[in-house]
């Protein structure tokens, strides 16, 4: 569970990697385009949503479109549910949805062994990688909510926060929270955080593939750990200060539950050498498992 450009694409290449389990990348993605071509109902998308995460986890009916040229019509519909059941564990990276409250009937399902791994990402960051992303939020375009994107993430970000803090039945044992940050700048500690919290082995092809792609100056925000400070505050550097006191405002709980710092002035954005997140807060110290 995770917001767009939080890394989770990252996070989920984690489990990717794992010869013994099936992973499932944004399945939920359709929904949000056949909303948006008003071939769904907006108020059916979470129902839909629910089913199509739960036949995934599954293993029933596992159908994907894959590109099978260079054109984004160029796809074909592919049956992976023998694949699917041919693995010992099923891994699911997803973006759409927003708040822990949706997921409750997977986590309350016998029929399913379900773990929340929750990734969340400084605010501010997120909205830097947005804006200089070439991607659209579709999804946010498909909530039509009446207030602005930087709102729209931490409204969400705060109902969860309020939830785990409220530490529901429900979720105890199955739910793991992790920053980007800390994943950025310990991925491996971070990797093994995470596999010891699933239950499942972490084989040598997952440590390899974190050594690898965090090892070389080549690459996105989590490649290279010599300069991952730098990366994982680029926006520091990118973003001008009255839209970081925009973001700050609008965000200033959920940053301090999850001990991001806000920064008072210009001066203070251009001292790099001034922290802008803490390892402990008042609410949490990370990793945190419920």
């Amino acid at each position: 569970m995770a917001s767009q450009r939080s890394g989770s694409s990252f996070l989920g290449e984690l489990f990717n990697r794992n010869q013994d389990v099936f992973y499932s990348f944004e399945p939920i993605r359709p929904l949000t385009f056949a909303v948006l071509r008003g071939e769904l109902d907006n108020n059916q998308f979470e129902n839909e949503a629910i089913a199509k995460l739960s036949n995934t986890l599954k293993c029933k009916d596992v159908r994907v479109y894959k590109r099978t040229g260079k054109s984004r019509t160029d796809r074909k519909l592919f049956d992976l549910t023998k694949a699917c059941k041919n693995k010992r564990h099923v891994a699911v990276k997803e973006i759409r949805f927003y708040k822990l409250d949706t997921l409750r009937t997977l986590a309350e399902d016998p029929n399913l062994n379900f773990k929340i791994i929750h990734l969340v990402r400084d605010p501010r960051a997120i909205i830097n990688s947005r804006e200089n992303s070439f991607f659209s939020n579709h999804d946010f375009k498909r909530k039509r909510v009446p207030w602005d994107e930087v709102t729209d993430l931490c409204k969400d970000l705060q109902h969860n926060l309020d939830l785990i803090t409220t530490l529901p039945q429900w979720l105890k044992g199955k739910y793991f929270l992790v920053r980007y940050e800390d994943l950025a700048l310990r991925p491996l500690e971070a990797t093994r955080d995470i596999y010891n919290f699933s239950g499942m082995p972490m084989d040598e092809d997952v440590e390899k593939w974190v050594y690898e792609n965090t090892q070389t100056e080549q690459g996105g925000d989590l490649s290279t750990t010599r300069n991952s400070t730098e990366r994982v505050t680029a926006w520091r550097n990118e973003l001008s200060f009255s839209v970081i006191a925009d973001i700050q405002n609008k965000c200033k709980e959920p940053m301090e539950m999850l001990g991001y710092i806000s920064l008072q002035d210009q001066t203070q954005q251009n001292t790099l050498s001034l922290p802008v997140f803490t390892d402990e807060t008042e609410f949490f110290n990370f990793p945190y498992i419920l």
